[in-house]
C-alpha cells in the first residue's frame, strides 16, 4: 500500500493521535501523515466524510475511520508487518476494559490538565505543536480562526480556575492505579506481553513522561508552573515505566 493511499490526519501533539501512529507503526502500515490545524480540522474533515469532527481520522481512499480505538482495529486487520497482534484473543476482553478506562479517564484529563495551565492566556506554548505539519493554506486559516479555536477550547473543556486541581485529583487516582497494576514482577497491565492496553497508557501518559523517543514531548516547554509539575512527577514509577514501554516496543 502506497503511503499516498493512507493518511494519517492528527494534531503532532495530541496523544490519543500518537496512539493511533503507534499503532499503524506497530502493524508495519505504511502512512503519510498530515497536520490539519485546529479549529478548520472540523471543517475538514467533513469534507473528508467524517461522521464526529474529531482527530485522528485514518483515511485509506475506501474508507474513514475515526478515533485510535478504530484506527488500532483497522491496523490489525490489515497488518503487513511480523508484530504480534496487540489483542490476544484470550485477554480482549480485560485489555479493551483498561483501554476505555485509559482513554476516559486518564487520556481526557492529561488533555485538559495541560489545557488548565495555558489556555487562553499562554496559548502560543502549544500553538506550534497544533499547527506542525499543516499545509501553508491550511495554516493560514488555521491561523484565522486560532482566537475562536481558543475559546471553543476554554468553553468546550470547562476550563477556570478550578479546572487543573480536578483533572490533577483524577489524574492521581489513575497514577496509583496504573502503579498498583504495575507492581514489581507485572511490567505489562493485561498478562505477560505488550497489548494495546500497554500502548494507550504509555502514548496517553507520553506528554507527562517525556520520551526521548518522542521529541514533541521530549523538548515541549511549557510554563513553569506546568513544568515544576511534569519534573515532580518524572521519577514516579508509572513515568519511569512509560519511557521503558517507549524504549522496549515503539522504535
Amino acid at each position: 500500500m502506497a503511503k499516498t493511499d493512507t493518511r494519517l490526519i492528527t494534531f503532532a501533539i495530541s496523544h490519543y493521535c500518537e496512539k493511533a501512529r503507534w499503532a499503524l507503526d506497530w502493524y508495519g502500515i505504511d502512512y503519510t501523515e498530515i497536520g490539519w490545524p485546529p479549529g478548520i480540522h472540523r471543517i475538514l474533515a467533513k469534507r473528508a466524510g467524517a461522521k464526529g469532527g474529531s482527530v485522528p481520522l485514518l483515511l485509506t481512499g475506501d474508507e474513514v475511520i475515526e478515533g485510535s480505538d478504530a484506527i488500532i482495529d483497522w491496523a490489525a486487520a490489515n497488518a503487513t508487518g511480523a508484530k504480534p497482534d496487540l489483542c490476544p484473543a484470550d485477554r480482549s476482553a480485560a485489555i479493551r476494559q483498561t483501554e476505555n478506562r485509559l482513554d476516559k479517564l486518564a487520556g481526557v484529563n492529561v488533555r485538559r490538565f495541560v489545557y488548565s495551565h495555558v489556555m487562553p492566556d499562554k496559548a502560543h506554548y502549544v500553538k506550534p505543536m497544533l499547527f506542525a505539519n499543516t499545509g501553508f493554506v491550511h495554516r493560514l486559516a488555521g491561523y484565522l480562526m486560532w482566537p475562536a479555536c481558543i475559546r471553543l477550547i476554554v468553553k468546550g473543556y470547562k476550563l477556570n480556575s478550578h479546572s487543573a486541581a480536578e483533572s490533577l485529583a483524577i489524574l492521581e487516582v489513575e497514577f496509583a492505579w496504573l502503579e498498583e497494576n504495575l507492581r514489581p514482577g507485572h511490567g505489562y497491565l493485561a498478562g505477560d506481553t505488550f497489548t494495546r492496553a500497554d500502548l494507550t497508557a504509555a502514548s496517553l501518559l507520553a506528554p507527562f513522561a517525556r520520551p526521548a523517543e518522542m521529541p514533541i514531548y521530549h523538548d515541549a516547554q511549557y510554563p513553569d508552573d506546568l513544568m515544576r509539575t511534569l519534573d515532580a512527577w518524572k521519577n514516579r514509577p508509572v513515568m519511569k515505566w512509560v519511557r521503558q514501554i517507549y524504549r522496549d516496543h515503539r522504535y
